[in-house]
C-alpha cells in the first residue's frame, strides 16, 4: 500500500492533528524559546494533517522505518542531513534538538523526576538561558539501590563512581559533567550525580567530594528521550499514533 493509500484508509477512522499544532505544544513542552538561534519546530512549509508520527534521532534512522512504517509526519532530534533523504513531499518535518536534549534526557526533566520519584526538585547547572540539569530528594535508599533502579529505566550503565555515604536522600541529575557541577551538587547535598558520560577531568572533584557518580551512557539517554516525547505525545494526543525509529529495536 503507498502512502497515499495508506493515509487515505486511516483517515476514515483515525482523527488528524494539525502539524503546527503539534509544533506549538513541544515548543512549549521543550521551552524552545530559550534557543532563539535553534531551528527548532516545523522546518517543513506544508502543514499536513497528522495522523501517525516518527520519532529518530537521526535522519539515517528514518528510511527503514519509512519502508515499513506509512508516516504523515517525522520528528528528528539532530535534523542537519535530512533535506538529502528521498522523503515524501507530503511529509511534515519537526525538530528539537537542544530542547530535548535539555528536557528530555538528563537535564531539567519533569518526566525523569518523577520516575525516579525526585520531590522538591530544582534546576542545576545554568549556562546562560540554558539550564542543564536538577536535583532534588529521593526516599532514603542504598547506592546499590539507586544503582539498580537507574539501570532498569536505561537499560543499563556505562560506569559508575561508588559514594562515600550508606545511604542516599539526594540526587543531581545533569547532561553535562564539569568539577564546577560537581561542586555545586555536592554544595547543595547531593549524595550521587547522575549523567551520561564520566568525564576525565571532573574526577578529582568527584574524589574530593566523595559523591557517587552514575553514568548511562550518552546513546540509552538519548533513546530514553525519544521514548518519553512518544509518551508525552500519547499522552497530550490518544488518538495520534507515535513510532519510535531506533535501530536498536531491530537489532
Amino acid at each position: 500500500m503507498d502512502h497515499a493509500s495508506y493515509s487515505a484508509l486511516v483517515g476514515r477512522v483515525r482523527p488528524s492533528i494539525a502539524l503546527h499544532e503539534i509544533a506549538a505544544y513541544l515548543d512549549q513542552q521543550l521551552h524552545a524559546e530559550r534557543h532563539p538561534d535553534e531551528r527548532s519546530g516545523a522546518l517543513t512549509a506544508t502543514n499536513p494533517e497528522v495522523r501517525r508520527i516518527g520519532l529518530a534521532l537521526d535522519p539515517a534512522d528514518v528510511l527503514p522505518c519509512l519502508a515499513s512504517e506509512p508516516l504523515d509526519a517525522l520528528l528528528l532530534h539532530r535534523s542537519w542531513g535530512y533535506e538529502r533523504l528521498p522523503l515524501p513531499r507530503s511529509l511534515g518535518v519537526l525538530a528539537y534538538h537542544l530542547p530535548f536534549d535539555d528536557h528530555m534526557t538528563l537535564g531539567e526533566n519533569p518526566r525523569l523526576a518523577g520516575l525516579l520519584e525526585m520531590t522538591s526538585v530544582e534546576p542545576l547547572g545554568e549556562r546562560g538561558v540554558r539550564v542543564l540539569g536538577m536535583i532534588g530528594d529521593v526516599a532514603p535508599g542504598s547506592p546499590a539501590e539507586l544503582h539498580d533502579r537507574v539501570a532498569r529505566l536505561f537499560g543499563g550503565l556505562d560506569d559508575a563512581v561508588p559514594a562515600r555515604r550508606d545511604v542516599v536522600r539526594r540526587i543531581a541529575v545533569v547532561g553535562a559533567m564539569t568539577a564546577a557541577y560537581i561542586d555545586e551538587a555536592s554544595r547543595r547535598g547531593a549524595d550521587v550525580y547522575l549523567t551520561g558520560q564520566l568525564r576525565a577531568p571532573a574526577r578529582r572533584a568527584v574524589l574530593e567530594t566523595g559523591i557517587g557518580v552514575i553514568a548511562v551512557g550518552h546513546a540509552r539517554a538519548e533513546r530514553s528521550g525519544l521514548r518519553g516525547l512518544a509518551g508525552l505525545l500519547r499522552q497530550r494526543w490518544p488518538e495520534l499514533e507515535v513510532v519510535v525509529c531506533d535501530p536498536a529495536d531491530r537489532e
